[in-house]
């Protein structure tokens, strides 16, 4: 049985493929705007409110002056 995904294989791949070309010159961006479509495409709404949970948490975390905005 194969995992319950939330967008089609092929409209992932064409979603990551223009990621990749509009954000080149950005990789942090790129990475970023990848790791919300694979939690959107693996867990919908509920995988991406995970995702950003988790980013926050380290965010908070971390030294303040890595911060963003800080």
């Amino acid at each position: 049985m194969s995992e319950e995904r939330f967008i089609g294989v092929s409209v992932e791949r064409e979603v990551r493929r223009l990621l990749e070309q509009e954000l080149a010159a950005n990789p942090e961006a790129l990475s970023l705007a990848q790791q919300i479509l694979e939690a959107y495409a693996k867990g919908g709404k509920k995988g991406v409110v995970q995702l950003v949970r988790t980013l926050i948490e380290g965010w908070v975390s971390a030294d303040p002056a890595e911060e963003p905005g800080g």
